[in-house]
């Protein structure tokens, strides 16, 4: 199982044979970040595909809040897909074209991520939730709803998790971190360290203890 939430719950209503692993899918860490001098601090990003998975309409919802407690503040959102369009409509409907951008596709990701203060993602449910590790990686502190599966074990204690499609807690949340610069730094400084453990040296021993495993206890299948 790439989470431990998965592998629990399966256990919870199956039984554990025993043969369950948590083997997390990996990223590599990329050079150190530039630091909180080099960051836009009214700078929001998000990155995923324009589809209903991932519920960019809550957070363009939400953000008509952000833009009104927090003058400045913007929104960037990259990626592609069918719902693009509805998108801009409902940007434009709420009236936040002003602070919300839908970008397209990037291949800037590290430079993006070094630009901005927070990450955030409003997914209804992942496999394990990589691209939250990946913005972590350059200590991009991260506000998601809680989802099956991955957000609360990827973000750690180096972000904030809201409870599922609530548009006004998700909201609160990035305001909190856009107005307390550090509190963000504070998460910032764990955000390295989470993304860590999703590392190929780190996830390695698992995943030799998993392969180890198959050998020394083969299956029982005729």
């Amino acid at each position: 199982w790439p989470t431990a939430a998965q592998r629990d719950e399966v256990a919870d209503r199956f039984g554990d044979p025993g043969t369950f692993h948590v083997v997390p899918n990996t990223i590599e860490l990329g050079a150190t970040p530039p630091g909180a001098a080099g960051r836009d601090p009214h700078r929001v990003v998000m990155l995923n595909r324009l589809a209903p998975q991932k519920r960019v309409d809550l957070a363009i919802r939400a953000w008509e809040r952000v833009a009104a407690a927090v003058p400045g503040a913007r929104l960037d959102v990259y990626g592609d897909g069918p719902l693009r369009d509805e998108l801009q409509r409902l940007i434009d409907e709420l009236g936040v074209a002003a602070s919300v951008t839908v970008h397209g596709a990037t291949a800037d990701r590290d430079a993006i991520f070094d630009r901005s203060a927070l990450f955030v993602t409003s997914t209804a449910f992942e496999g394990q939730g990589l691209s939250i590790a990946e913005a972590l990686g350059p200590e991009l502190p991260v506000v998601s709803f809680d989802a099956r599966y991955g957000p609360r074990e990827a973000i750690a204690d180096a972000g904030i998790v809201v409870p599922p499609g609530d548009v006004d807690a998700f909201a609160a949340a990035i305001i909190d971190l856009l107005l307390d610069d550090a509190r963000r730094a504070e998460l910032a400084s764990r955000a390295r360290a989470a993304a860590a453990a999703c590392t190929p040296g780190a996830v390695r021993p698992a995943l030799g203890a998993a392969l180890r495993a198959a050998v020394e206890r083969p299956s029982r299948r005729a």
